[in-house]
C-alpha cells in the first residue's frame, strides 16, 4: 500500500545571493515547504510561468531585475493577487515598505531575521484571507440576551422614561 505524500506549499525564493538563498531554502525546508530559487526577477518570472508557486519570498537589491520592477511587473500581470509575496530585505527606510505594499506586497521584513519569526510570517503568508461570503455568519443579538450596557446596570430604564415623561409635561403645562 502506497503512502500519500503530504501536501507541502511551493514556496519560490528571489535572493541574488547565493548564501542568503540557501540558508532561506534550508529554514523553509526543514519546515516542510517545497521551494524553488531564481537568483533575479527575470528568472523569477520565468520560474513563476512553470511552477505553481503558493508564495514568495522577494528580495529587493537584485541585478537585472530588482524587486520593485517585479512586484510592478507581476500587479500588471495580475499575479500579485495570486501569489502572495513577502519582501525579505536589507533595506529597511518607511518608504520602501509603503512602496512594496501598494504594489501589492502582504509581508515585509528586514535582514538579518529570526528563523522563528520568519517561519511564522512565511505561515501567515499562505493562509487564506476570510472573505465576506466564507466568513461565517454572527448570529443577531436580541434584546433578550443583550448585555446591558454600564450606564444601564446603574440608571434604570423605568427612572428615564419617568423623567422623560415628567419634562414632557412641565413643557405643556
Amino acid at each position: 500500500m502506497q503512502l500519500m505524500e503530504q501536501h507541502r506549499p511551493h514556496v519560490l525564493v528571489v535572493e541574488d545571493d547565493a548564501m542568503i538563498r540557501e540558508l532561506i531554502v534550508t529554514r523553509l525546508e526543514l519546515a516542510g515547504y517545497r521551494t524553488f530559487t531564481a537568483p533575479d526577477g527575470f528568472q523569477a518570472l520565468r520560474r513563476l510561468g512553470e511552477i505553481h508557486a503558493e508564495a514568495m519570498i522577494l528580495d529587493l537589491n537584485m541585478p537585472r531585475l530588482d524587486g520593485f520592477e517585479m512586484l510592478q511587473r507581476m500587479k500588471d500581470a495580475k499575479l500579485i493577487q495570486r501569489i502572495p509575496t513577502m519582501i525579505l530585505t536589507g533595506r529597511n527606510d518607511p518608504t520602501d515598505i509603503r512602496t512594496c505594499i501598494g504594489l501589492g506586497a502582504r509581508d515585509f521584513m528586514a535582514k538579518p531575521f529570526e528563523n522563528k519569526q520568519f517561519l511564522a510570517r512565511v505561515a501567515r503568508l499562505l493562509r487564506k484571507p476570510k472573505t465576506v461570503a466564507t466568513a461565517e455568519p454572527q448570529k443577531p443579538r436580541t434584546m433578550a440576551r443583550a448585555r446591558p450596557r454600564s450606564h444601564q446596570r446603574r440608571v434604570p430604564f423605568f427612572w428615564i422614561s419617568g423623567a422623560a415623561f415628567l419634562q414632557q409635561n412641565q413643557m405643556r403645562g
